[in-house]
């Protein structure tokens, strides 16, 4: 998906749902909803600088993946 959307952003106009930062960190400006409400809005650099919502989000996706990659070496060695 993510090599899909590369291809597609320099020449359409892409809108991405996702609560995954990966899927984001690349994009030109994201916003946060919260109920339908603009809670958050700018570049992904501008976000994780704000400390906000995003940036939690950003935080805790990537301890989760490191906690995934963990797991999964585990599971290899055994």
């Amino acid at each position: 998906v993510k090599r899909a959307l590369a291809r597609l952003r320099h020449r359409r106009t892409i809108l991405v749902i996702s609560h995954r930062y990966s899927m984001v960190q690349g994009a030109d400006r994201v916003v946060v909803l919260d109920s339908g409400c603009i809670i958050e809005a700018g570049t992904p650099f501008e976000l994780m600088a704000g400390g906000g919502w995003f940036a939690q989000l950003a935080r805790s996706g990537a301890r989760d993946l490191q906690e995934g990659e963990k797991w999964a070496a585990k599971r290899l060695e055994q």
